[in-house]
Parts: structure tokens; C-alpha cells; sequence
């Protein structure tokens, strides 16, 4: 119990205390259940350990309460729960009317769902009732409380206690003491929360057994040998002896609910349990209907407007489910350990260029800066704290607009360009203006673009940057490569340059690896160029707009929605389509690479660390602040914030937004 901090106190059950717990080290919220034994020799409960071992059966699944720990405590054991806000019952008991079509179809849906996963894996509930019905902060339902769950015979030859389920949800067998049955138990419990969703209270709230037996009697009528063969083989059948009744119709016993409520309804609440439809059959009946998944996404975020729906080729369900699956592993990440975000307002105007510049990657603990450089719209270099949300320096307004930026992360340099060719080195610990110089050359190349003959990229020496004579240009080269699109350096070499450019005969897009070495001679410095690689990419591919490295041997590319890996030799090794939008913004890294998109939606990727091959995996999706899907169906284009260098503009102010990530892969630092 060392490991949690007691928030508070939740309920008591029949085996223990429930408490509310932070966990000291992640700061995750969870519900510890304390199991005590009032006996030493008496062992642990049955009930616990069924409720262990049928959870322990039952793979991960959104719909059921998860167990997250088992340990010993004093003379008992706790058992470690996710913290769920509150339960069924509690949404129905302060319901001032009952709930509207659209409340109950969300909660019976997730509620088959989860009853269909239970039944697949052969577990048997024997328990259901709004009580164990948790509902989580985000309005999740999940299935709890398995202390009564039994691992299901297929055969039918067991034999089981009749003493099971709470009163007014036990099925008819179970009143007249079968001890054979099956997850038709569990069917009838989910026919009454159904009715009682509909009818704002229990459909059948007997005080004892026989009253019980009399409540479900004066509606669905006397069970018959013809309807139900069965009754006549039941234990206590002839024990006891009721008038007989008709059936009532169910439009009278609950005349507000819709038609289709009541069909469904009377297909779970029948005597004999072969004939009651399975939660998996529900399921797929009800998950064609596209009002049903219209209604769905209304409930569960209820900060879409109706008149702002718009979906575009997307159907009611692909987006209630792809939605639910991103908040789902958003809520897997846990915030301060796995990412956090932070939006800094700064500048007027939109952010053109942005580098990390730190030398070390980005630590929780706060003892390591996580610092980005950005150029703007408004002629600005700043850096900023990404942790802090804070503004380090800035420079003053430049002469002409920036058009890039580049940064040297072991040297702490910034490099930037203007329109007018003025290149500027900057000093990213304090902003000073390091060396500033313009060269002819370097302004004809970049109006050269368009004709053939040029050399059209010109290479700088780093050295010569750090230690530049007066009225002496630095040390470069020009490669003469024919319509250069893109260029990168390889991170694992000292001097390995990719260039995109065209190819001279066939005009199809190439890209060519190079190797720079800088030779001492009796003139100065030379630059010596040697090809060592050069492959064109697919017709098929459409241009990239995004080029990084990663390594010495691995090219990734984005074109369009698609983000493409290839070596230098042109192989390629993946492709990933993850993105709704085009991707506007790439990032990569040892460890992972980062992708943002148009509709401000962020990606994270983990290279594979066990595999000397470069494998890449989809790890994390998160939705950005004004993502269509954060804050309803339409994208407002008025409040957008960007992720990742995307231009972000909120009511005339530039905002960066930043992610920091630690994905849980052996290492202690971040990306930003």
C-alpha cells in the first residue's frame, strides 16, 4: 500500500472497503478494493477470487473494468481498479425523467458490447445491474464487480447455485431454483436495466423471491409448458402455484418508449433463455441502423451542435468509432509522463520556420531546457522554454521576411536566411547575433532555380561559419543538380547530404546521397563532393513536400497524407496513410518520429529498438486544441492552434503548442 496515496472513501461491498487512490509514482487515479479475512484458515472468498480470476480471463477490453494490481495487505489483499466516476444507478436515480432514446441506446450499446465480450471468452456475469455498471468521466461504460462470474461449461453439464444476481434482475430459472443455465442469466439481466432505462425505474422490484416471481408473472403472464418446456424439469416449479395470468403488452407497462425500444425489449425478456437474442446478435442489429450511431456521437460529445455536422465521405459509425478510438489511447497516455502540451502566445503573426536547438533531449524531472527556435511572420527569431510555456529571448525585427531556418544543436547555433540572401548565425543561449554576411553567388543561385545550366545549392563549411575572416565570404561549394526540390543531412555522418532533385534526362524526381569532406590546401579550404548513392523515386508517388534522415542510411518522405520510408539506395521499407489530412509538419528523431497534419492532429512513431533493421511502429495519436473532432464536427478556422511549426493563429496572436513525449520505450526524454 506503499506505492498509493487514500483520497477518500468510496462505498463498501460485501468483501471489503473501496477507496479512491492516487499512485504515488505515476500520479494515476485508481479504486483499491481492501479484502479482509476474518478467519486466517478460512482462505481468500470465493467471491474474490472468482472476481480475479474472470478478470484476469478476460483480456484487456474498454468495456470492462480493468484490474490493474493484486497484492497482500495486513491480513487481507487489495485489489487495484481504473477509477471510474460514478455507476448506472446513480445516472438514473438523479435523472429528474427518464433517460432520452439517445442516453439509453449509448448505455445499451456499450453495455452489449461489453456483455458480448464477456460471453465470447465463456464468462458468465451472473451479476448485472446498474450498480455494476460504472460510468467513467468521459461517459465510457464498462462492466464491473465479477464476483459472481463463472467460467461457462459449453456442455450444460455443470451444476451452478440459483442464489445469484441481484433480485430484480434474476431470471425466471434462477426463481424457480435451476442449477443448470447458462448466459441466458445474464440476457434477462440486461432485458430489466433496459426497461428500467426506458421506465426511469426497476421493471420488476419484488421484496422477496416469491413477490419477485409474482412482479415478472403480472407482466409477461403465466409461463406455459408449451411456451416453456423447460419450466416443468425446474426444481421449485410445483412447489408453488400462481393464478393465472395473461400477459400484459409492453407499449402499457411503458408507454413512452418508442416502438423499436419495446421489440428489442421483448426479445430479452422472454421465459424460455434459447430463445432470448444474444448481446452479440443485438449488436450487429442495432449497429446497422445509422440513426442509432447519429444519436451516439450526440451523446457522447455533446459539444457538437447539430447544425454544424458535417462529415463529410465519412459514415455515422466510422466516425463514432474512429473518434472513440483516439480518446480511448488518449486516455491510455498519462499526462506529465507521457506528454504534456502547453500553448505560449508570443508574437504577432504566424510561425514560418521552427528547430529544436536543445543540446539533450527533454527531461520530466526539470533539471534539462526542452528549447525551440522559431522565425515569424513578423520578421522575428525567438526561442522558447517548451516546458515552461515561456519566452527565452528574441531578436529585433530583421530587414527582410526569413525564409528558413536551420540549427546546430551540439554547436547552440541558429542559421537563418532572408528573402534578400542575408544569412545570419545566431547564438541560441542568449539571441546574440553571431556573424551576419550576403553573398552574390548565394542570390543568383536562389533566382536560378528555373534554368538547368546553374549550380543551385550552394554548401557551407561549419567551421568557416564559427570563424569567419573580415570581408571574406565562408568556405562553400555549389552542387550542380538540376531543380532541386528538397535537401537533408544524415544525423549519424559528419557530412552526408540528401538532395531531391530532378533527374537531367528523364525529368523524374531522384534523390542523391553525397559525402562533403573539408581538405586543408595551400589556397585555404576546399570542399571535395563524391556521389555515393542515387535513386528516382515512383511515378506513381506523388512529389514530396517533407524530407528528413534518420541515421546514415534512411530516407523519410511525406507526400500528402502518406509518410514513406526508403534507403539511400532506394528501397522501400514502409508506408504509413495514418492521417486525415495532408501532413504539414515531420520530425525525427533516434527514437521516433512525429507527424502533424492540416487538421491539427498529431502522430507519433517509435522505431523499433530490438530490430537492427529500421522498423517503425505507430505509437500515439493525439487531436490538437481546435481539432474538429476536440470541439465538434466543423473545423473553426478563426480559433485554430497549430502543433509542430504549423502556422497557428488565435485572434491576431501566433501560439506554439507543444508536445513532449517519453513513449515508454526504455528512454527518459522527450520530443518537441
Amino acid at each position: 500500500m506503499d506505492q498509493y496515496c487514500i483520497l477518500g472513501r468510496i462505498g463498501e461491498g460485501a468483501h471489503g472497503i473501496v477507496f479512491k487512490a492516487k499512485h504515488v509514482e505515476t500520479g494515476e487515479i485508481v479504486a483499491l478494493k481492501k479484502v479482509a479475512l476474518r478467519r486466517l484458515e478460512d482462505g481468500i472468498p470465493n467471491q474474490a477470487l472468482r472476481e480475479i480470476k474472470a478478470l484476469q480471463e478476460i483480456e484487456d477490453n474498454q468495456h470492462v473494468v480493468q484490474l490493474k494490481a493484486v497484492f497482500p495487505h495486513g491480513a487481507g489483499f487489495v485489489l487495484a481498479f481504473e477509477f471510474m466516476l460514478s455507476d448506472l444507478a446513480e445516472v438514473v436515480r438523479h435523472a429528474q425523467r427518464p433517460l432520452v432514446p439517445a442516453q439509453v441506446k449509448s448505455y445499451l450499446q456499450m453495455l452489449l458490447k461489453g456483455v458480448a465480450f464477456c460471453h465470447a471468452n465463456n464468462i458468465v456475469h451472473r451479476d448485472l445491474k446498474p450498480a455494476n455498471l460504472l460510468i467513467s468521466a468521459s461517459g465510457q461504460l464498462k462492466i464491473a464487480d465479477f464476483g459472481l462470474a463463472r467460467v461457462f461449461s459449453p456442455d450444460g453439464s455443470r451444476l451452478y447455485t440459483h442464489q445469484v444476481a441481484t433480485r430484480w434482475y434474476r431470471a425466471p430459472e434462477l426463481l424457480y431454483g435451476a442449477r443448470q443455465y447458462d448466459q441466458g442469466v445474464d440476457l434477462w439481466a440486461v432485458g430489466c436495466i433496459l426497461g428500467e432505462l426506458l421506465n426511469g425505474s426497476p421493471l420488476f422490484p419484488g421484496e422477496n423471491d416469491i413477490e419477485q416471481l409474482c412482479c415478472v408473472l403480472r407482466i409477461l403472464g403465466t409461463p406455459s409448458p408449451q411456451v416453456w418446456p423447460e419450466v416443468l424439469e425446474l426444481p421449485d416449479y410445483n412447489k408453488i402455484s400462481f393464478k393465472e395470468q395473461a400477459p400484459v403488452p409492453l407499449e402499457e407497462v411503458l408507454p413512452d418508449a418508442s416502438p423499436q425500444a419495446l421489440a428489442l425489449l421483448g426479445r430479452f425478456l422472454l421465459y424460455p433463455p434459447r430463445r432470448r437474442i444474444s448481446a452479440a446478435q443485438v449488436w450487429n442489429e442495432v449497429s446497422r441502423t445509422k440513426e442509432l450511431w447519429r444519436q451516439l456521437c450526440l451523446r457522447r460529445w455533446s459539444s457538437c451542435k447539430a447544425s454544424q455536422m458535417t462529415l463529410g465521405t465519412q459514415t455515422w459509425k466510422q466516425y463514432y468509432l474512429c473518434r472513440a478510438e483516439l480518446e480511448f489511447r488518449m486516455e491510455c497516455g498519462r499526462p506529465e509522463k507521457d506528454f504534456i502540451c502547453r500553448a505560449i502566445a508570443g508574437h504577432k503573426g504566424g510561425i514560418d520556420e521552427l528547430a529544436y536547438v536543445s543540446n539533450s533531449g527533454c527531461r520530466f524531472d526539470g533539471q534539462e531546457k526542452s528549447v525551440v527556435c522559431t522565425v515569424s511572420s513578423d520578421s522575428t527569431v525567438r526561442a522558447w522554454d517548451v516546458q515552461e510555456g515561456a519566452e527565452i529571448w528574441s531578436s529585433p525585427v530583421q530587414p527582410a521576411a526569413l525564409v528558413n531556418l536551420v540549427t546546430f544543436p551540439r554547436l547552440q547555433l541558429a542559421v537563418t536566411v532572408d528573402k534578400l540572401g542575408l544569412i545570419k548565425v545566431w547564438k541560441a543561449e542568449n539571441g546574440r547575433e553571431w556573424a551576419s554576411f550576403s553573398l552574390p553567388a548565394h542570390s543568383s543561385a536562389l533566382q536560378a532555380c528555373d534554368r538547368p545550366e546553374g549550380p543551385f545549392l550552394l554548401v557551407f563549411c561549419t567551421r568557416s561559419l564559427l570563424a569567419l575572416v573580415e570581408e571574406e565570404p565562408p568556405v562553400s561549394t555549389t552542387l550542380p543538380i538540376w531543380r532541386i526540390s528538397r535537401a537533408c543531412w544524415a544525423p549519424d555522418e559528419t557530412a552526408r547530404l540528401m538532395v531531391m532533385h530532378r533527374n537531367h534526362d528523364s525529368g523524374q524526381l531522384a534523390i542523391t546521397t553525397y559525402e562533403l569532406e573539408a581538405k586543408q590546401s595551400q589556397e585555404g579550404v576546399d570542399v571535395v563532393v563524391q556521389q555515393i548513392a542515387s535513386f528516382l523515386l515512383p511515378d506513381t508517388m506523388t512529389p514530396p513536400h517533407l524530407m528528413k534522415a534518420r541515421g546514415s542510411q534512411v530516407i523519410l518522405l511525406v507526400s500528402g497524407l502518406e509518410l514513406v520510408l526508403f534507403t539511400i539506395q532506394g528501397l522501400q521499407l514502409a508506408a504509413f496513410q495514418d492521417h486525415q489530412k495532408p501532413i504539414s509538419a515531420l520530425w525525427v528523431d533516434e527514437s521516433r518520429v512525429l507527424t502533424a497534419s492540416f487538421d491539427l492532429s498529431l502522430r507519433v512513431y517509435v522505431w523499433s529498438k530490438e530490430n537492427p533493421l529500421p522498423v517503425l511502429k505507430s505509437c500515439y495519436h493525439l487531436l490538437g486544441g481546435s481539432h474538429r473532432w476536440a470541439s465538434g464536427f466543423t473545423h473553426v478556422e478563426s480559433d485554430s492552434v497549430s502543433i509542430v511549426g504549423v502556422e497557428a493563429r488565435n485572434i491576431g496572436t501566433s501560439i506554439l503548442r507543444s508536445y513532449c513525449f517519453n513513449i515508454r520505450h526504455g528512454s527518459d526524454d522527450c520530443v518537441n
